[in-house]
């Protein structure tokens, strides 16, 4: 009887050590489960293994300067810089869903437009870029714009996703050197006998003010051409010209003026004035020996022909 209750004795301690140490297993389990059902699951918001992040604005220009009156190019994009943790080998980039970039002229001379633009980072890892044109005023010096955006999302790889509680603000500012870079006409800067030009070169804008003048005068003959055109922004507004001609040995010549819109815009190898075709106002004479003079006013068609500005030779705008 002794033995056999000994033999019951051990048995219950033994089914009371494995009942302990189940109950041990389950709540190793139980915690172990509620660890994982506290995390996310393979969606695409885990949380990454990085240490830090943060955000850089990138704003690229497409020159290192910019002539006064002309223009140039920013692409800008925005990457997520990643720092690794100890011992992690993921790469250290990341990709910005996208959204919305806004332009500021911070301060000097110029325009930058448009004021704001969408952009969309594409399946590589370079994100796309939203465009903006910069174009510079007349006045030499620095031009600072800015550009500025807010970060919501972004991607880790695989099409994961992050999250931000708050948009995260990003932003980044450049300076544009505006050069005297100066532009020239060669033909009102010809030296010749008895030929005077003046007003061929700019060092300012190639949309003005131009003052081009020709004059034409040896024994026979009188010959003053005139242009001007004033500055413009944008290429586009009224010139004056005038034709003054005498022959002095028929004693003979015409006074004309006409006043006509034009145009100056990019070409190959700088930029062109085209003139739109008007019509000449003034008068002509002629004073025959022995007869009675001659004055006729006339008011005839016009035509000019196309003038082509090219960049400065060096030392021309010092």
């Amino acid at each position: 009887m002794i033995r056999r209750f000994c033999t019951l004795a051990v048995r219950h301690a033994t089914a009371l050590n494995l009942a302990r140490g189940g109950l041990r297993i389950l709540a190793v389990l139980a915690l172990a489960l509620t660890l994982l059902g506290a995390s996310p699951s393979g969606s695409a918001r885990a949380a990454p293994a990085y240490a830090t992040y943060h955000f850089v604005m990138n704003a690229v220009p497409s020159a290192a300067y910019v002539c006064a009156g002309g223009s140039m190019t920013f692409k800008v994009s925005i990457s997520v810089q990643l720092e690794n943790q100890p011992g992690d080998t993921a790469p250290n980039f990341g990709r910005i869903r996208g959204g919305w970039v806004f332009s500021n002229l911070v301060s000097g001379d110029g325009v930058i437009n448009p004021s704001s633009n969408f952009w969309t980072s594409s399946e590589e890892i370079a994100p796309d870029s939203a465009n903006f044109s910069f174009s510079a005023g007349n006045t030499p010096g620095t031009t600072t714009v800015s550009f500025e955006s807010f970060v919501s999302e972004f991607w880790l790889g695989a099409g994961n996703y992050m999250e931000e509680g708050e948009p995260q603000h990003v932003s980044t500012t450049a300076e544009i050197e505006v050069r005297n870079c100066g532009y020239r006409i060669d033909f009102f800067l010809l030296e010749a006998p008895g030929l005077k030009t003046s007003g061929g070169l700019n060092c300012q804008s190639p949309y003005g003010p131009w003052d081009l003048k020709t004059v034409n005068n040896n024994s026979l003959m009188t010959d003053v051409v005139r242009i001007i055109i004033p500055f413009s922004k944008d290429g586009k507004t009224n010139a004056i010209l005038e034709h003054h001609f005498a022959n002095k040995d028929i004693r003979a010549g015409q006074d004309m003026i006409m006043v006509t819109k034009v145009t100056i815009t990019p070409s190959e190898t700088g930029y062109i004035i085209k003139f739109k075709n008007d019509r000449w106002v003034g008068k002509a004479w002629f004073y025959p020996p022995g007869q009675p003079d001659e004055i006729t006013p006339f008011n005839e068609d016009g035509y000019y022909d196309d003038i082509l500005i090219i960049p400065a030779l060096p030392g021309d705008c010092q």
